[in-house]
């Protein structure tokens, strides 16, 4: 696999810990997320291809 420069945020859902409930509907509440990520391609015998994945980019905080 090989990394491209192809970088995209999309948003996920998670659920909240079960103590938490949506207002509206009592159900259980969830938190919408952004994450990058980025586009791996499968390279074979040097050629790059169509075919790859996104895979989530690890986001590392500084230390003061």
């Amino acid at each position: 696999m090989t990394p491209t420069a192809k970088l995209r945020f999309v948003e996920r859902k998670v659920a909240m810990h079960p103590f938490y409930r949506d207002m509206s509907t009592g159900g259980r509440a969830y938190q919408t997320y952004q994450v990058l990520q980025q586009w791996w391609q499968h390279a074979s015998t040097g050629q790059i291809t169509t075919h790859g994945e996104w895979r989530d980019v690890p986001l590392e905080k500084e230390k003061a």
